[in-house]
């Protein structure tokens, strides 16, 4: 069981500003994959190879917000999502980018280990 994060990416301390445990195994597994959306590659101090490689770093080479293939994005995001614990498989994904305010956003159906599908979507 994990804590369970607001949309923010915050501690959801509710209505009686008590934490709670993620309950739903598909929530928490969005929020796994939105938490690693959130870290760029190289950035967290204790397991280096964490993250998503947004952005060249002392630590990761690879920058997928430079000027790749879309294939190559989305390959990255895809593998991101899927070593994550309690995924099964990405049944639908698509992702766009802003050219103009640099955003990536990401909207996929995953299926976990439970047989339950839920639809994620994410901004970066």
């Amino acid at each position: 069981m994990d804590i369970k994060l607001n949309a923010k990416g915050d501690i959801d301390l509710g209505d009686n500003y008590t934490m709670k445990l993620c309950s739903l195994k598909q929530d928490l597994v969005r929020q796994r994959i939105q938490i690693t959306f959130g870290v760029n590659r190289g950035s967290y101090d204790f397991d280096l190879e964490y993250g998503t490689p947004w952005l060249t770093n002392q630590y990761n080479n690879f920058s997928i917000l430079g000027k790749i293939p879309k294939v190559v994005f989305d390959g990255e995001l895809k593998q991101q999502i899927l070593t994550r614990e309690g995924v099964k498989s990405i049944v639908s994904f698509d992702t766009t980018i802003n050219p103009n305010t640099r955003i990536a956003t990401t909207t996929a159906e995953v299926e976990i280990d439970s047989g339950e599908i839920f639809t994620i979507s994410t901004s970066n």
